[in-house]
């Protein structure tokens, strides 16, 4: 009867997490890549797609970031070394009211996506502060240092929470969907 009881406790509090899980997945964001395996000079092509889950109209700014790069979440399998992420000295300067006019309305079961590419790269270009050699995905504000060649699980990731508050300062654009959310992984490979 204790075995019964213990185990009828354990369904019931994985069916809670259950459900309140796939009740905060208002927004399901994928991530398909044209390839699998990449050399120097190969373009990485991804499509990220944002789709609307729930049972209600929301409303998302799939420019979130200044940088391209910043939808990318990538890590070298085995050793788990991180990517570095690259920035141009440029200071960017950042329109609210124009990035107000990219807020997109998702109504339940639409979906919008995003086309991004980089290149493969072994140095950066000159309007990078430090164009140093290595292995990179170069996109065309940002670039990825990856620790070299190899095998690496890579991740969309969009993160409009409350620690990245875009959608605060837009003051002309409606109340943006608010949280963080990544795509399932996808194993890439960099050759020499």
């Amino acid at each position: 009867m204790r075995i019964r009881l213990r185990l009828l406790s354990t369904l019931l509090l994985f069916l809670t997490f259950s459900r309140a899980a796939s009740a905060n997945s208002e927004l399901e964001l994928t991530a398909r890549f044209s390839r699998r395996v990449y050399t120097i000079g190969d373009t990485v092509e991804f499509l990220i797609t944002f789709k609307n889950t729930s049972h209600q109209p929301i409303r998302v700014l799939p420019e979130v970031g200044l940088f391209s790069s910043d939808l990318l979440s990538i890590r070298k399998l085995g050793g788990g070394a991180k990517a570095e992420y690259v920035r141009t000295p440029v200071e960017r300067g950042l329109d609210l009211t124009a990035l107000a006019k990219y807020v997109v309305l998702l109504n339940p079961g639409d979906s919008l996506t995003r086309h991004l590419s980089a290149i493969v790269v072994s140095h950066l270009p000159e309007a990078y502060e430090k164009p140093e050699a290595g292995l990179f995905l170069d996109f065309s504000n940002s670039a990825i240092k990856l620790p070299g060649f190899g095998k690496y699980e890579a991740r969309a990731e969009y993160d409009s929470s409350v620690e990245y508050p875009t959608g605060s300062y837009l003051i002309e654009a409606p109340k943006l969907w608010s949280g963080r959310i990544h795509s399932a992984p996808v194993v890439l490979e960099f050759r020499n």
